[in-house]
């Protein structure tokens, strides 16, 4: 087939699509908790798959995009381990802006790995995930044999075309070094990872010129990854800081008391010298 043009997967359908297109599930506000999410959710991706699937078989949504709308590290896990129950698949996962952890990161990891469908995009930019996480979730997807995704090709809506690089959206995180990150994962990996970061928010990585081109087993597009929380590495160093010198004063402290109590120990050897002397003496003066 003649090369791909396209920089990015296809846009995500709005509710005014084609049947056959899967569902996206878009919430703003979590009103009826994580569980009213996961039933609405249910209900989207049952109601598709009753007339349709895709390439693997499988159900899936077209997007989950829960931006902003505080679902604290115990629902995100709950979301995923219900999807992951449910065997809903996602094309695009947003979870920005809602202060998850590296404990809702490997919840997410845990499903994607149980996902037979491949991932398009991910977006957990403004949290709080350290290198801990990420590094998790890029061995996830080293080891997960539906990524790189595929372009949509005739038959398969779903994949089978040229591979494309997924966009992954950490920017606003907790990540102190992230060239350490990227090197320390692109050392292990050799060749077979691409790890593109840029400046800015683009341009996106070239799809594969064809759908027989060998892929490398990670390829993710990093759009302003160095674009990090300076004020959380700020509160670490104060915190780190204020430990050190708490640190000092603790030893201090236990230096004073250690030398006095070693001062007390040569007082009263002191006194016990003198109690032995006025003993000596006294039998001294007994002999008289």
């Amino acid at each position: 087939p003649p090369p791909m043009t396209a920089a990015a997967p296809p846009p995500a359908s709005s509710g005014a699509a084609a049947s056959s297109s899967p569902p996206a599930i878009v919430r703003r506000d979590l009103s009826d908790g994580v569980d009213g999410l996961i039933g609405e959710i249910k209900r989207a991706a049952t109601s598709w798959s009753a007339q349709n699937s895709t390439h693997t078989g499988h159900i899936c949504l077209e997007a989950l995009d829960v931006c902003g709308v505080s679902l604290p590290d115990a629902d995100t896990t709950k979301l995923f381990e219900s999807l992951t129950r449910l065997q809903v698949g996602a094309r695009r996962i947003m979870l920005a802006g809602n202060g998850i952890t590296d404990a809702a990161i490997s919840a997410l990891s845990n499903y994607l790995w149980h996902s037979p469908e491949p991932l398009w995009e991910l977006s957990i930019c403004d949290n709080r995930i350290t290198e801990r996480g990420v590094e998790e979730l890029l061995r996830c997807l080293f080891n997960h044999p539906s990524h790189p995704p595929r372009l949509p090709s005739g038959s398969q809506p779903s994949g089978g075309g040229p591979g494309f690089a997924l966009r992954l959206d950490l920017r606003n995180n907790c990540v102190e070094d992230v060239d350490a990150m990227l090197m320390r994962v692109e050392s292990q990996g050799g060749s077979k990872v691409q790890l593109i970061r840029t400046a800015t928010d683009g341009p996106a990585p070239q799809p594969a010129s064809d759908a027989s081109q060998p892929l490398p087993y990670l390829w993710v597009f990093l759009p302003r990854v160095f674009e990090q929380r300076r004020e959380d590495r700020k509160e670490k160093v104060d915190k780190r800081e204020k430990k050190d010198k708490k640190e000092k004063v603790d030893k201090k402290d236990r230096k004073d008391k250690e030398r006095e109590r070693e001062k007390d120990k040569d007082r009263e050897k002191d006194k016990e010298r003198d109690r032995e002397k006025d003993k000596e003496r006294d039998r001294e003066k007994d002999k008289e």
